[in-house]
């Protein structure tokens, strides 16, 4: 998000903002992972805990959470959030 608020002009920096403001404000933790494993099973088998939530809009993702029983926040619309 930092580095996209520094390179990226317009909705994208905006939102890498309110992302930033996000995460400070609900005292969000961000894990650093190998470079070489796949993020998507890392996100997966992290987020297996009942202590993760994992927000996305990915798709791919998206189902391998709901595969793997994970708890899912998705936007609804342009202004809602839902626990899924």
């Amino acid at each position: 998000l930092d580095k996209l608020q520094e390179t990226e002009k317009g909705a994208d920096k905006k939102a890498a903002k309110m992302g930033r403001r996000l995460l400070e404000a609900k005292n969000v933790r961000v894990l650093k992972t190998e470079k070489n494993l796949n993020t998507d099973n890392q996100i997966v088998n992290l987020a297996k805990s009942p202590d993760f939530v994992v927000a996305t809009q990915d798709q791919g993702l998206k189902r391998l959470l709901k595969q793997n029983n994970v708890k899912l926040i998705v936007l609804r619309g342009k202004s809602h959030l839902e626990l899924i």
